[in-house]
């Protein structure tokens, strides 16, 4: 599995709307990045990807779903460079209330 351009752009081909439209919440999303991402893994080499969209949709089991979506949304954050948790100086205080 690969994130990168190739990843978003198989996004936006397979859902139909931009990558900055995904939605974290919907396993349709998820799924369609995760398939993006083993598509591009493999063409960059001039592969074919080892499974189908098929496979995965009727033939993985949950827990390779579950790890196979948290594969993608960690390549994701570290392909832009995202923290993996709050700076200390950036938390809110216990008396403080988290702000929107």
């Amino acid at each position: 599995m690969r994130y990168c351009a190739a990843t978003e752009n198989g996004f936006e081909q397979l859902r139909g709307k931009s990558i900055y439209d995904i939605d974290f919440k919907s396993q349709e999303d998820l799924i369609a990045l995760s398939i993006s991402g083993i598509i591009a893994a493999h063409t960059v080499k001039g592969e074919e990807p080892p499974v189908s969209s098929n496979d995965i949709m009727y033939e993985a089991k949950p827990q390779e779903i579950v790890e196979m979506v948290k594969t993608i949304v960690e390549l994701r954050a570290a392909w832009y460079d995202v923290p993996a948790v709050v700076p200390q100086d950036e938390k809110p205080k216990d008396d403080e209330e988290p702000k929107n």
